[in-house]
Protein backbone atom coordinates (compact mmCIF):
# COMPACT_ATOMS: atom_id res chain seq x y z
CA UNK A 1 0.00 0.00 0.00
CA UNK A 2 1.57 3.46 -0.83
CA UNK A 3 0.06 6.45 -0.04
CA UNK A 4 0.65 9.76 -1.82
CA UNK A 5 0.34 13.60 -0.92
CA UNK A 6 0.25 16.73 -2.69
CA UNK A 7 2.61 19.24 -1.55
CA UNK A 8 0.93 22.88 -1.78
CA UNK A 9 2.32 24.57 -4.64
CA UNK A 10 4.87 28.15 -3.36
CA UNK A 11 2.29 30.78 -4.13
CA UNK A 12 4.19 33.77 -6.16
CA UNK A 13 2.48 36.60 -4.88
CA UNK A 14 4.22 40.69 -5.80
CA UNK A 15 2.83 43.74 -4.33
CA UNK A 16 0.80 44.43 -7.05
CA UNK A 17 -1.60 41.71 -5.66
CA UNK A 18 -1.87 42.30 -2.20
CA UNK A 19 -4.51 44.91 -1.11
CA UNK A 20 -3.76 48.33 -0.77
CA UNK A 21 -2.47 49.61 3.18
CA UNK A 22 -4.10 52.73 4.26
CA UNK A 23 -2.46 55.14 6.33
CA UNK A 24 -4.92 54.34 8.90
CA UNK A 25 -4.01 50.67 9.50
CA UNK A 26 -1.15 48.99 11.36
CA UNK A 27 -0.10 45.08 11.11
CA UNK A 28 -0.65 43.01 13.49
CA UNK A 29 1.19 42.24 16.41
CA UNK A 30 2.98 45.72 16.07
CA UNK A 31 2.74 48.16 18.76
CA UNK A 32 2.66 51.97 18.40
CA UNK A 33 5.49 53.89 19.59
CA UNK A 34 3.22 56.94 20.33
CA UNK A 35 1.14 54.01 22.79
CA UNK A 36 4.02 52.86 24.66
CA UNK A 37 5.32 56.21 25.27
CA UNK A 38 1.80 57.71 25.97
CA UNK A 39 1.75 54.57 28.60
CA UNK A 40 4.92 54.69 30.12
CA UNK A 41 4.20 58.60 31.21
CA UNK A 42 1.17 57.69 32.27
CA UNK A 43 2.55 54.95 34.88
CA UNK A 44 5.44 57.68 35.77
CA UNK A 45 2.95 60.27 36.34
CA UNK A 46 1.11 58.08 38.80
CA UNK A 47 4.01 57.02 40.22
CA UNK A 48 5.21 60.92 40.85
CA UNK A 49 1.48 61.58 42.44
CA UNK A 50 1.19 58.87 44.70
CA UNK A 51 4.55 59.56 46.14
CA UNK A 52 4.09 63.59 46.52
CA UNK A 53 0.78 62.75 48.46
CA UNK A 54 2.58 59.98 50.97
CA UNK A 55 5.13 63.06 51.35
CA UNK A 56 2.33 65.71 52.25
CA UNK A 57 0.69 63.33 54.21
CA UNK A 58 3.52 62.55 56.55
CA UNK A 59 5.28 66.26 56.23
CA UNK A 60 3.87 66.87 59.87
CA UNK A 61 4.68 64.38 62.04
CA UNK A 62 8.09 63.98 63.87
CA UNK A 63 9.91 61.41 65.19
CA UNK A 64 12.66 60.88 68.01
CA UNK A 65 16.34 59.62 66.95
CA UNK A 66 19.23 59.04 68.97
CA UNK A 67 21.71 61.76 68.47
CA UNK A 68 24.61 60.28 69.94
CA UNK A 69 25.45 56.72 71.30
CA UNK A 70 24.32 55.82 74.47
CA UNK A 71 25.55 52.61 76.43
CA UNK A 72 23.43 50.27 77.61
CA UNK A 73 22.29 51.36 81.35
CA UNK A 74 22.88 54.44 81.04
CA UNK A 75 20.39 57.16 81.65
CA UNK A 76 18.81 58.62 78.21
CA UNK A 77 19.36 62.55 78.69
CA UNK A 78 18.13 65.68 76.26
CA UNK A 79 20.85 65.84 74.74
CA UNK A 80 21.02 62.41 73.44
CA UNK A 81 18.20 62.38 71.27
CA UNK A 82 16.20 64.83 68.89
CA UNK A 83 13.70 65.94 66.64
CA UNK A 84 13.64 64.31 62.99
CA UNK A 85 11.47 63.83 60.30
CA UNK A 86 10.75 60.97 57.95
CA UNK A 87 9.89 60.98 55.04
CA UNK A 88 7.88 57.39 54.13
CA UNK A 89 7.39 56.46 58.18
CA UNK A 90 5.56 52.99 57.06
CA UNK A 91 7.31 49.52 57.98
CA UNK A 92 9.66 51.46 60.70
CA UNK A 93 8.98 50.94 64.19
CA UNK A 94 9.44 54.32 65.38
CA UNK A 95 8.76 56.47 68.48
CA UNK A 96 6.83 59.66 68.10
CA UNK A 97 8.55 63.27 69.17
CA UNK A 98 5.10 63.30 71.47
CA UNK A 99 6.49 60.43 74.04
CA UNK A 100 10.19 62.52 74.55
CA UNK A 101 8.88 62.60 77.64
CA UNK A 102 8.56 59.27 78.76
CA UNK A 103 12.40 58.30 77.26
CA UNK A 104 14.01 60.88 78.68
CA UNK A 105 15.42 60.32 82.09
CA UNK A 106 15.08 56.22 81.66
CA UNK A 107 17.78 53.51 81.03
CA UNK A 108 18.75 51.76 78.05
CA UNK A 109 18.46 48.55 77.70
CA UNK A 110 20.44 47.94 75.03
CA UNK A 111 22.84 50.47 73.17
CA UNK A 112 21.82 53.33 70.87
Amino acid sequence: MSVTTDRPRAVNTSAADLPPVSAGTRRAGRRSGRRVVAGLLLVLATVVTFWQVDLRRHADEQFLAVARDVPAGQVITEADVRVVRVANPSGLDLVRAEQRGGIVGRSAAVPL
